[in-house]
């Protein structure tokens, strides 16, 4: 896939987005709203400087936790990151 047409599909995603539906290759009506809704609202934002303090928060929450907790940081585009986590985890 080339950056022209990578370009072309976030065109269409933040469309859809905006309009809180898409229409599937079936030709249906698929709505967003609802997920689109929750996402932003469970959305956080961790800027470098706060880095120190959530480094923090994940040790104690680990120690309470029995769950491992796990990060990475990638340089890679958004289609790329999605297709590994649904490679790695479907």
């Amino acid at each position: 896939m080339n950056r022209k047409e990578r370009a072309r599909i976030a065109k269409e995603t933040l469309e859809a987005i905006d309009r809180g539906y898409y229409i599937s290759e079936s030709d249906e009506r698929v709505t967003i709203e609802d997920q689109v809704e929750k996402a932003v609202q469970g959305t956080k934002l961790y800027r470098p400087e706060d880095l120190g303090k959530l480094s923090g928060e994940v040790e104690r929450q680990q120690a309470e936790d029995s769950e491992e907790t796990e990060f990475e940081v990638r340089n890679e585009t958004t289609l790329r990151g999605a297709r590994d986590l649904v490679e790695r985890y479907n």
